[in-house]
């Protein structure tokens, strides 16, 4: 997804937006006391977790695993360590965005809350999960 297609941020997306760089931040955090027993200033993880995810979302996963690797490797961890760290952090991150997803959407499309509702009627969801083009 490009910015110029997505033209503005409501409310509701930016909550998002701020849980998911939680989630980077706390994955990463993780990451890094569980596999390397160091524990990086905490404002550089959550700058580094903003930067990620906006990659991430906004312009390619490559790029924010990337940026994720080259801030562990600077960071002072061996090459192995840094791949585990930066790949627990990207996994981390899909497997709660796809959680806190499915528990927006439902929030959002239960109490009609702009920008969180599933604008799909039950033949559109049905197509899409059968997988039909």
């Amino acid at each position: 997804m490009s910015l110029s297609a997505y033209p503005f941020i409501k409310p509701a997306d930016f909550l998002v937006l701020v849980v998911g760089i939680f989630a980077y931040y706390e994955f990463l955090k993780t990451g890094f006391e569980i596999f390397t027993y160091k524990r990086p200033r905490r404002l550089m993880l959550l700058v580094v977790s903003g930067v990620s995810v906006f990659l991430l979302l906004f312009v390619h996963l490559l790029a924010a695993f990337a940026f994720t690797l080259l801030f562990v490797v600077i960071e002072g961890v061996n090459v192995k360590d840094s791949l585990i760290v930066a790949l627990t952090a990207e996994f981390g991150f899909f497997m709660s965005f796809i959680a806190l997803y499915f528990i927006f959407t439902t929030v959002g499309t239960m109490f009609g809350i702009e920008g969180l509702q599933l604008n799909l009627d039950w033949d559109e969801l049905l197509h899409y999960a059968m997988g039909r083009s």
